[in-house]
């Protein structure tokens, strides 16, 4: 019987080819073993390691119209430093809105401001990325830096991270500064910002020099 298996698989076309679906479907449960492993399998540097993708059109978009309405200025891809850059910042007159994105989708674990990377989980495979969490902080502490060295002392400047995709779910604090693009209309309400009336003409030409081409 053992000998009319062989010949049946070896000998017949119809034998090969079964023969080859079952070495291919054998070699997919191992790679979905390999995946589930993962953390066994592949360093911990290099496993699902992403590159988060700015998204300053993204942003632009979802608030080009309300901008237009308020009457400010905006600004894309606004560099301070090499780990910190505004994707969109907002001039109006009543202070500066720095926002950092993140299109990574997947739940996502903004545990803290200091450590460098964060973690998400998409379809149970971990991953990490620049944790836009630490780059908001920042980002709003150059904000900052550059109205105080400007003497203007009035001007209110706050950063928070946009998470723009809309499979991305968000586990942190509320006391975090963090939305979902959905969720944008908050900063165009007019008791979201209390500071004082700023001239604009003299705020925006402070930024406009660190607008990366």
């Amino acid at each position: 019987m053992w000998n009319s298996i062989v010949d049946f698989f070896s000998n017949t076309t119809l034998g090969i080819a079964f023969a080859f679906a079952i070495v291919v479907v054998i070699a997919i449960c191992c790679m979905k073993v390999i995946n589930w492993m993962g953390q066994e399998v592949m360093p911990k540097r290099v496993q699902n390691e992403i590159k988060r993708e700015r998204c300053a059109g993204i942003i632009a978009n979802a608030v080009s119209t309300k901008v237009k309405v308020w009457g400010w200025t905006m600004l894309k891809n606004v560099r301070f430093a090499e780990n910190a850059m505004a994707d969109v910042l907002l001039i109006g007159p009543f202070g500066v809105l720095a926002l950092v994105g993140c299109n990574v989708r997947g739940q996502l674990y903004p545990v803290d401001e200091s450590s460098e990377k964060m973690t998400g989980y998409y379809t149970g495979k971990k991953m990490s990325f620049d944790n836009v969490m630490a780059e908001r902080l920042r980002v709003e502490k150059a904000v900052n830096e550059v109205l105080r060295e400007a003497g203007i002392r009035r001007c209110r400047g706050e950063a928070y991270a946009v998470f723009t995709n809309r499979r991305s779910e968000v586990v942190a604090p509320e006391s975090m500064k963090f939305t979902r693009i959905a969720d944008m209309n908050k900063f165009f309400r007019k008791d979201w910002f209390a500071g004082e009336t700023v001239e604009v003409d003299k705020v925006v030409p402070l930024f406009e020099g660190k607008v990366e081409k």
